[in-house]
């Protein structure tokens, strides 16, 4: 037979704890195949083409946070002096 999926049309609550999403909001609508995407995306590892889901973080404080300790290091660097 086919798959057994009358499990999934029930709500089931999804608690993250990551100190680093502190503020970060979640999308209230996601699906079962949205949770790899979401641990990958936390992880700051790539989604694989093959993955049909999309993370159910609204903003990615990790890129964030990537992205605020580049600029922070290019304006420290554009600071030195070559001479």
């Amino acid at each position: 037979g086919g798959p057994h999926t009358a499990h999934t049309i029930g709500d089931v609550p999804l608690v993250i704890f990551d100190e680093r999403l502190k503020g970060c909001k979640l999308r209230a609508e996601g699906k079962l195949a949205d949770i790899g995407p979401t641990l990958l995306e936390m992880m700051g590892l790539p989604q694989p083409e093959e993955m049909t889901g999309h993370s159910l973080l609204e903003k990615s404080p990790i890129e964030q946070e990537s992205k605020s300790e580049s600029e922070h290091l290019q304006r420290h660097s554009s600071k030195r002096s070559l001479g």
